[in-house]
């Protein structure tokens, strides 16, 4: 399974979009832009949304790293950095009965802006753009839901 999570907390409220309630979405770049999204749309939830976070770096912006690999040991392959400038949006969703679809409504925040965004790139395989969707299958999307309890020992 491909996993991915986008969380926002504001306003007293936690917005979670997971897998497992939803879709994540995914499009990096080999280095200089990097969007996630996720929709929550589980009808259990009070609430249905989708949360999209952008962030955007310079080509000389960010380290390169060492990082390990399999058979080199650390190799410099990694490059982080703490100034891609990031955008926040957040929407409520609604659903379209005619499309059967959910759409974009209400907006809950519109495009806060940070110049302090942490991203990364870096190891195989994603020496290319990296793009995905992530929706999570039965029985794991079953499973993740069921209630469980941390004892410690």
């Amino acid at each position: 399974e491909d996993l991915g999570m986008v969380s926002v907390h504001y306003n007293g409220t936690f917005y979670e979009a997971v897998p497992w309630t939803g879709t994540m979405q995914w499009d990096v770049s080999a280095w200089g832009q990097w969007k996630l999204s996720g929709r929550c749309t589980d009808a259990k939830n009070d609430k249905v949304f989708e949360a999209e976070v952008v962030a955007v770096c310079s080509q000389d912006a960010g380290v390169v790293l060492r990082a390990p690999t399999q058979d080199e040991g650390l190799e410099y392959f990694c490059k982080d950095s703490f100034l891609a400038q990031t955008t926040l949006s957040l929407w409520e969703l609604e659903y379209d009965a005619t499309s059967k679809e959910y759409r974009r409504g209400e907006v809950i925040i519109d495009k806060a802006v940070s110049s302090q965004g942490a991203v990364e790139v870096g190891g195989g395989p994603w020496w290319s753009p990296w793009r995905g969707v992530s929706r999570m299958k039965q029985p794991m999307k079953f499973l993740v839901g069921l209630p469980y309890r941390f004892s410690r020992r």
